[in-house]
Formats: structure tokens, C-alpha cells, sequence
């Protein structure tokens, strides 16, 4: 998974038991409900593309989510500035975030709806891999999917991946999406 070129779908056992059910024809019929993962990114993109050109049924529930964490958080809660001055930056800097994450989610659950997809979004505030892990755990979907930026080396090692955390701790198979380098 960390060192491949292109999209990777890792299977859990939940799904591939899914699979031995008799299939219709040419659709792939174990994929209720996919949690998908966006940050408005082109690698976001690259995956909702991905999903957009699987044969999934039409029947399946796509839940978008985003998560929200604000590095300047911390940063505000220093000591040695105002807080009331603080928590107000703060609640407006916490609604534009809410503003455009919601931008990214209904972007996204557009495109699924045009395509015959039920939908639903939600946006959570904390770490990124934490947020996802726990909307897998909470929405309980088939599949979660996300784009990588495909970090490798000193990179992965340094800022960690998303997609790794996601990968290792979801309760279901994961779809990691990947631009063509």
C-alpha cells in the first residue's frame, strides 16, 4: 500500500464475506455504504472519481465527511495574549472552517447525487486519520475511501499518513486513491 503507483483497495474480512453472496451481473452487490473521506485536494478528487467509475449499485449510501483541525488553535491559547480577543478570532476563524468544509462536502455529495447515490455528510474537528477511524466506527460503512498523497521516505516518516492510520485501524476495507504520477 505505501509504495504503490496507483489506487489500492485493502479487503477486511467483513467484506470479502460479503462477497460469497450470490452478485449480479457485472455489479459489485456487497457495497452498501461508503465513507469517503475529503479535503477538497486533488487527491480527494482522484478518488471520488475512483468510486464515481466503479459499478457500485445504485442503492449504496455515500457519507461524505471532512475533519477540522485548526493548527492555529494551540497557537491562540497562549498565554500572553487576550483571550477574550483570542476566543473570538477563534469562533470566526471556527465558522469560516465550518463554511468551507461544507463547501468541500456538498461539492462532493453533488456529484454522488447526480449520479443516482444516496448521500449524507457530516464534518468532525480533530485529527484527520482519528476523525475517519471514528465515523468508520460510527456509520459502520462497507468501505472507507480516501485519497493519499503518497508520501514516502522521511515525509511519511515526519508527518505521518492518513491514509496508513486509516488503513491499519478501520473496522472495513479501505480504498486508498491515488493520482497517476
Amino acid at each position: 500500500m505505501k509504495y504503490a503507483n496507483a489506487s489500492v483497495l485493502l479487503v477486511r474480512q467483513k467484506t470479502a464475506t460479503l462477497a460469497e453472496e450470490p452478485r449480479k451481473k457485472g455489479k459489485i452487490t456487497n457495497v452498501n455504504r461508503v465513507l469517503l473521506a475529503t479535503d477538497g485536494s486533488k487527491y480527494a478528487e482522484a478518488v471520488i472519481q475512483f468510486l464515481l467509475d466503479l459499478p457500485l449499485p445504485r442503492h449504496t449510501e455515500v457519507i461524505v465527511t471532512t475533519a477540522l483541525q485548526s493548527h492555529l488553535e494551540a497557537w491562540m491559547k497562549t498565554p500572553t495574549l487576550d483571550f477574550r480577543t483570542n476566543k473570538e478570532l477563534l469562533d470566526r476563524l471556527h465558522t469560516a472552517e465550518e463554511a468551507e468544509a461544507r463547501k468541500i462536502t456538498m461539492k462532493a455529495e453533488k456529484r454522488f447525487r447526480e449520479s443516482g447515490y444516496k448521500t449524507a455528510s457530516v464534518v468532525t474537528r480533530g485529527g484527520a486519520g482519528e476523525c475517519i477511524v471514528a465515523a468508520a466506527m460510527e456509520y459502520n460503512p462497507d468501505m472507507v475511501a480516501l485519497g493519499s498523497k503518497g508520501l514516502t521516505g522521511i515525509e511519511s516518516f515526519l508527518l505521518g499518513s492518513v491514509a496508513e492510520r486509516v488503513a491499519r485501524y478501520a473496522n472495513c476495507s479501505v480504498l486508498i486513491g491515488r493520482t497517476p504520477r
